[in-house]
């Protein structure tokens, strides 16, 4: 029985922090060009809306469409996998 049971954790908290750090770093960066190209793409939606004399507020429901898609198709992905907290969490 070695006195050094204290070190261990705190080199696993450490690890775990590191760790926490590269995924939001990581999540931000790929977040960024998400977001950009969504701004993009909302202003492409809108010239096509008013050129055909939609209402302007369809470009918000085909935005909501394309963002929702990955999400949604998951979510009943994991239904039929009988995952059900992981479905409602989606």
């Amino acid at each position: 029985m070695n006195g050094s049971n204290g070190t261990s954790g705190e080199a696993g908290e450490s690890s775990d922090r590191r760790g926490i750090v590269i995924r939001f770093i990581l999540l931000m960066a790929l977040m960024l060009p998400v977001v950009l190209l969504a701004h993009d793409l909302a202003l492409v939606v809108d010239f096509g809306i008013a050129s055909f004399g939609a209402p302007l507020a369809v470009s918000g429901v085909l935005i909501a469409v394309i963002v929702f898609t990955p999400e949604s198709i998951t979510a009943i992905r994991a239904v039929l996998d009988n995952q059900l907290q992981r479905a409602i969490n989606l």
